[in-house]
């Protein structure tokens, strides 16, 4: 059985590099860019905002939005997307939340078994090598060994302190928002490992390639498919 992956990108990489787990299966990942720039490792140095005339992007015109996206709120505006090895996760600001345990519990009530939180949390562990402060009810919902690395910004301009102080004046604690805590301040968590960019191509396509069964083709974009 050969698969076809289409995309690199930060669902690409972790399905092609899942499915070459299995020996008997052939996967093939089409990329439509190429290698990123070395400086994409930089933190903070995203392409997305810092080089908006990048080859390394696809960009797709919005329409004016109601709700979202207020700065294209009357105009519409540009959305940017990764055309690059790593996908949106080569371009992007590298901020890492899982989201809010309640909108998981939602999903599961409304039919899909498999989403609530707690099965979910897991997968999150499973896949993360977390480095910072820990606090021990904070342990249970953070994990060590996995390949992605999680750490807190190392730069931390005096602002950032002064605004969670003012957050505590107010009653909103410092937390860790990864955990079933989701509403207080925080220093925003990013998606780095020793102070580097990791994408899900870093962590699960690249390695892989070292196997027989898994092949990355790039400067290869799909135009059409036939179902």
């Amino acid at each position: 059985m050969t698969l076809l992956a289409v995309g690199s990108g930060s669902t690409g990489s972790v399905v092609a590099g899942r499915l070459a787990e299995i020996s008997e299966w052939d996967v093939l990942v089409l990329e439509a860019g190429g290698q990123p720039p070395a400086f994409a490792k930089v933190p903070f140095l995203h392409l997305g905002s810092e080089f908006p005339n990048s080859s390394y992007m696809n960009y797709y015109k919005m329409r004016p939005q109601k709700y979202s996206s207020q700065f294209a709120k009357n105009t519409g505006g540009l959305y940017r997307r990764g055309k690059v090895i790593g996908g949106s996760g080569t371009i992007n600001q590298m901020m890492h939340h899982r989201g809010i345990p309640q909108d998981y519990e939602n999903w599961a009530a409304q039919g899909n078994p498999g989403w609530d939180y707690k099965t979910v949390l897991k997968y999150f562990k499973k896949t993360e090598d977390y480095k910072g402060p820990l606090k021990s009810r904070d342990a249970p919902f953070r994990a060590f060994g996995g390949p992605i690395g999680v750490e807190k910004v190392a730069w931390k301009p005096p602002v950032c302190r002064v605004a969670i102080r003012a957050g505590e004046e107010m009653g909103l604690a410092e937390v860790d928002y990864n955990t079933d805590t989701t509403i207080g301040s925080a220093i925003f968590q990013l998606t780095t490992k020793n102070r580097e960019r990791v994408t899900t191509a870093d962590a699960f396509l690249l390695p892989g390639l070292r196997r027989r069964n898994l092949k990355l083709q790039i400067n290869s974009q799909v135009i059409k498919t036939v179902l």
